[in-house]
């Protein structure tokens, strides 16, 4: 998917995580009432944000994180190039903190975050509410697991499991690719041909929806909030979602569908059956 849409990724026993699938920036708020409502749970003090953006050692992690994406290109195209390293550099420099130090308030023994902030904004992000995002600070991926550290680490483990071990970005993406490669053998059958499919795409698009989630769910999303990025879609669904494409696209690509009319629709049932 080349847009950076917004998802709702389910945190196993905590609650929902909202993150951009393209830049993995997400909400600190989210982490933050997840941690702090399981730090009440257990009986410990919940922490504010504030208090954590003053301390020194979490803005040595944002800075080292923030270099890392700009030497290996993971910035909101998410690619890797490792290729500006030479022979004879080290591959871990010595880091420059002199930017955290200029906004080391020593008196008080905590950062200036307000003013820091906007020297990152790969890695942390101050926003404004608006009609069309929500406000608050958002944060890269790596860093929301740095402040679900200093939370719980409970909560780190199971962020890092859905996100790492999991690789949920990932999954949705390949469904998302798959789609697009679909319509274009959709187009190419041969009584579709020179057709006005767009009509065929959204049905197809609606039956496989409809395979997993239940009308009521689907109500509750418009075009602009793809129910695919809300925490309905687990990986597990995902992945089905991606295999009904790639067998369709696969079965056209080889002859076994030779139609839209007989022998897709004929197909099609069955291999949603199958996935359900």
């Amino acid at each position: 998917m080349k847009t950076n849409q917004k998802m709702i990724v389910k945190i196993p026993n905590f609650g929902d995580l909202t993150i951009e699938h393209k830049t993995h920036i997400g909400s600190v708020k989210d982490v933050m009432d997840m941690g702090n409502k399981l730090r009440i749970k257990e009986g410990e003090k919940p922490l504010v944000l504030a208090d954590i953006l003053r301390r020194r050692n979490i803005w040595k992690f944002i800075l080292i994180r923030d270099e890392k994406i700009k030497q290996t290109g993971l910035d909101r195209n998410n690619t890797m190039n490792n290729d500006n390293m030479g022979c004879g550099e080290s591959p871990h420099p010595i880091a420059n903190y002199s930017i955290i130090d200029e906004h080391y308030n020593s008196s008080k023994g905590r950062i200036d975050y307000k003013r820091l902030i906007k020297h990152f904004p790969n890695t942390i992000q101050s926003k404004r509410s608006s009609k069309n995002q929500n406000g608050g600070t958002w944060a890269e991926l790596h860093v929301l697991l740095k402040i679900a550290s200093i939370l719980s680490t409970r909560l780190e483990v199971e962020i890092y499991e859905v996100f790492v071990s999991s690789e949920i970005l990932k999954v949705r993406d390949n469904g998302g690719d798959s789609y697009k490669i679909l319509n274009y053998h959709l187009n190419i059958l041969p009584d579709r041909k020179s057709h006005n499919n767009r009509g065929i795409f959204i049905n197809v698009a609606k039956e496989i929806r409809l395979n997993f989630f239940t009308s009521k769910q689907v109500s509750e999303f418009t075009t602009k909030d793809n129910i695919w990025n809300s925490a309905y879609a687990t990986r597990d669904i995902l992945i089905k979602r991606d295999k009904i494409e790639n067998e369709i696209i696969t079965m056209i690509s080889y002859g076994v569908i030779e139609d839209y009319q007989n022998s897709f629709k004929s197909m099609f049932a069955k291999i949603l059956e199958k996935n359900r």
